[in-house]
């Protein structure tokens, strides 16, 4: 998202090119099925970047006029002061519309990320816990993690390159290929298994590195060997196909899955490489690139980019996440004016030297990391003091995560140490029974959702009940293949005669797929039935498609009750409830249909008895759980 050229050698297709890389990243954000592949448009600013920027150095250090003071101070102008000017208006913004769920990660991965340039690294370890879709949607700076990545790029690039060019051109070149093979390998194969290849700068190097090699590449040519037009032309439409067939052919169906396969990136980087090669001012990709509102549209590209999300999230957190198809294409447009806006009132002032000089774009640099990271820290700290100033919590969100912070205070850690170790290597991960004076008689397994029906469990019943939890669906699963200790727990236990699964079963399936969830999860539950045990499914409660707490608040204030959704909202637990219902057919095991309690024949509510039941779109608060467990125990039983 970066310019740098001198004018002889501007090249005005590179903004078309970035043009053509932030729409369908604005249109994948808005929603719009037919740019569900619109994610693609942040890897073709890397490949971008990559290139501008060595193109950049090798022509300074060419000339003997390049500096890494300088070089700092260019990406100090370029990017703090429009970056500054958003936080500066969601931080204050966030206090009022946001719910205490989403407090800590926007303050934290967010204002505090984007800040000192680790919001990669921080929205990954939010990640271990979930990476959802929806939750993506209401964070208003969730985009930021891509600005961190290139920022990393910035500042250890330049040295690295110094170091190894000052012995050897030859010995960069090498260094690159091996920076760049091993990253792209490394997110083939790991690309399907964790999202943290979606945020770590390691497995994005292989683009910024396919832009640097294409730099140096066209640098190091000899220019007056050009291939033919025909080939030239040729060349770059087949790059702008490649471009292209990512964004709009997947499907609706894929878009869940399709981050982070190389099957889609790799296309979008390879058409981005023939692009910047291979469009000539003789080629027809020529004129549609350089057409000067799509390089007007490159030029704000990077402010454009920087308020969408904020535009899009915002809305969503007040008027609800299924915002009418008209109302995102305002807001797109509106994106494009606030970011003409910024570029021209923000982005070039501070690029001109007679107006900051360079101590003092270091210096309000400085301040604003200070300031923006004293906000994040101190917002955090006293959010309870904060938030409770927010109209939502006052309509009555419950926060599920202070729920879990109280759990030391309320119940008791497990009396087992074994199992009770086992938790120490997962930070996140909980312990704990309900009463300290019975023996065991029921265990929670699972992910977060197994905590927070342990939560309404432990109040219903007389039982003694366990949780045993650990973060995300991926390591909270109730497979034995995953969790041999606690299996071998339950299996040896002479006083627990029930196991209750709770996980996102949803996530869990699309993970797996069918044949290795069903399998799985059958020798796991008849391994706990052959032992003598009684196992409870309990199906995933419905995932509400608008912000909780949010209907309350719009009921309150602007009279517009926003608490239920169409049943059809259902539909995604079929194909994993098609393996319940088999299961269900083997003696001592049960399965609990949840929509029986939240939804009717039409709708599913987050509202009973006026009171709201969740604290996120699928996590249940205090209240919910208790309700929940108080209609589990008249439909079970063995609670």
């Amino acid at each position: 998202m970066q310019t740098g050229l001198t004018k002889t050698d501007y090249r005005p297709e590179i903004d078309g090119l970035r043009a053509l890389a932030v729409i369908p990243v604005i249109f994948f954000h808005a929603g719009f099925d037919a740019f569900r592949g619109g994610f693609v448009g942040v890897d073709i600013f890397f490949v971008i970047s990559g290139y501008l920027i060595t193109t950049i150095i090798l022509r300074e250090r060419t000339i003997g006029q390049f500096s890494l003071l300088g070089f700092y101070e260019r990406r100090a102008r370029r990017i703090l002061p429009a970056l500054f000017l958003v936080l500066l208006c969601c931080a204050p913004t966030g206090f009022f519309l946001l719910t205490p769920p989403q407090f800590e990660s926007f303050f934290i991965s967010g204002v505090l990320g984007a800040a000192t340039f680790s919001s990669n690294v921080l929205f990954a370890l939010d990640a271990a816990l979930y990476f959802d879709e929806a939750d993506s949607a209401l964070n208003p700076l969730f985009h930021v993690w891509s600005l961190a990545v290139e920022e990393q790029f910035y500042i250890f690039f330049p040295l690295i390159f110094l170091l190894l060019f000052k012995f050897s051109s030859r010995l960069f070149i090498l260094t690159a290929l091996i920076w760049v093979v091993p990253s792209a390998v490394g997110s083939f194969i790991y690309g399907d298994q964790t999202i943290q290849v979606f945020y770590i700068t390691g497995f994005r190097a292989w683009e910024l590195g396919a832009g640097v090699l294409t730099a140096i590449y066209l640098f190091k040519k000899d220019n007056d060997i050009r291939l033919s037009k025909n080939i030239d032309s040729g060349l770059s439409w087949i790059g702008l196909s490649l471009l292209a067939a990512p964004i709009f052919l997947i499907k609706s169906t894929e878009a869940s899955k399709a981050f982070p396969y190389m099957l889609y990136l790799m296309p979008a980087v390879v058409g981005t490489i023939l692009l910047i090669v291979f469009v000539t001012k003789e080629t027809f990709i020529f004129r549609i690139l350089s057409w000067r509102p799509l390089v007007g549209i490159g030029l704000i590209s990077y402010s454009t980019y920087l308020w969408h999300q904020p535009l899009f999230a915002f809305s969503r957190n007040v008027y609800g996440a299924e915002l009418p198809g008209l109302t995102l294409l305002i807001l797109a447009v509106l994106s494009l004016v606030v970011g003409f806006a910024s570029w021209k009132y923000v982005e070039r002032p501070f690029r001109d030297k007679n107006k900051f000089s360079r101590a003092s774009i270091f210096s309000l640099s400085a301040i604003g990391v200070m300031f923006f990271t004293a906000t994040a820290l101190v917002a955090v700290k006293y959010q309870d003091s904060v938030i409770i100033k927010n109209p939502i919590v006052e309509a009555g969100q419950i926060d599920f995560d202070k729920d879990i912070a109280d759990l030391p205070e309320r119940f008791v850690e497990c009396r087992d140490q074994s199992i009770l170790e086992e938790h120490v290597t997962w930070s996140s991960g909980v312990c704990f029974e309900s009463k300290s004076d019975k023996p065991l008689e029921i265990a929670v397994f699972g992910d977060s959702h197994a905590l927070h029906l342990f939560k309404g469990l432990a109040e219903h019943t007389e039982k003694n009940v366990v949780t045993l939890w650990k973060p995300g669906w991926v390591w909270g699963a109730p497979f034995v293949e995953k969790n041999q200790i606690f299996f071998d727990y339950l299996l040896e236990s002479e006083s627990i005669n029930t196991v209750i699964f709770s996980v996102w079963w949803r996530r869990l399936f699309e993970l797996e797929g069918a044949k290795n969830f069903e399998q799985k999860l059958t020798r796991a539950v008849r391994a706990l039935t052959v032992a003598g045990k009684n196992v409870v499914l309990t199906a995933d409660v419905p995932t509400l498609n608008f912000p909780p707490g949010k209907c309350l608040f719009m009921n309150k204030a602007l009279a517009r009750p926003q608490c239920s959704m169409d049943a059809s909202i259902l539909s995604g637990q079929e194909e994993y409830l098609s393996v319940f219902h088999k299961l269900d057919e083997i003696e001592n095991v049960e399965v609990i249909l949840t929509r029986d309690f939240f939804c009717d024949e039409a709708d599913c509510h987050a509202l009973r008895q006026d009171s709201l039941l969740y604290a996120d779109h699928h996590h249940l608060n205090s209240v919910g759980s208790e309700l929940f467990v108080e209609f589990l125990a008249k439909r079970s039983e063995y609670f």
